[in-house]
């Protein structure tokens, strides 16, 4: 009886063997091996990836190293769509990269609907600071000149040239920090037919 017993834990043992756990739970990606396939140890079986929450990684100038930190709020939009995902900076690196000079930061992502895939390129975005009531108008309608810079405003039917500083720039728009105020009419298109004092026509007026 004694060694029927042996024979059984022994058995018992080999068919637990058959059974393998990942170490947290996730969605299982494609297998390696096929059922009945022999394995050894080390050799890789399938691929799991815990998708919820994701983790981005990403890397900002180092001019900004000091303003980011955990709990800083990000927005991340994936690939070319508009959608944006909303997360948390976790962990930051402790020094600059001194072949980019810039500084690596990670964040967390809740993904429930499980719309988000491991190893998409992704956009990050960061509010670092906000500024009150700033000016911003599209980058196009800031036209580079000896000197300076200068915008096209209409003024009783006509283009007036106007010299202006600027601020803070993103890919779309400009802060102007002198030169407009709120109430002024800002001529968008066109550009390159405009002059100062020249007549002009206002076809689509659209407030913000």
């Amino acid at each position: 009886m004694k060694l029927k017993q042996a024979e059984r834990e022994v058995i018992e043992s080999q068919i637990a063997k058959t059974e393998i756990l990942a170490p947290f739970d996730g969605i299982v990606g494609l297998r390696y091996i096929s059922e009945g396939g022999y394995v050894t140890t080390n050799m890789p079986v399938a691929t799991v990836q815990d998708i919820d929450p994701m983790k981005v990684e990403f890397s900002v100038p180092e001019k900004y190293a000091r303003e980011i930190t955990d709990g800083t709020n990000v927005t991340v939009k994936i690939g070319d769509t508009q959608e944006e995902y909303k997360g948390v900076v976790y962990a930051v690196e402790s020094k600059v990269d001194p072949g980019t000079r810039t500084i690596k930061a990670r964040a967390k992502i809740p993904n429930r609907r499980e719309t988000l895939i491991p190893g998409s390129f992704a956009k990050v975005e960061l509010t670092l600071s906000e500024i009150p009531d700033a000016l911003v108008v599209p980058a196009g309608a800031v036209i580079p000149e000896l000197g300076g810079e200068k915008i096209f405003l209409c003024q009783n039917g006509a283009a007036r040239a106007v010299a202006v500083k600027t601020g803070i720039r993103t890919e779309t728009g400009v802060q102007i920090t002198s030169g407009i105020s709120a109430n002024d009419t800002l001529i968008t298109t066109g550009l390159l037919q405009l002059g100062d004092g020249k007549a002009v026509q206002i076809s689509n007026l659209q407030s913000n």
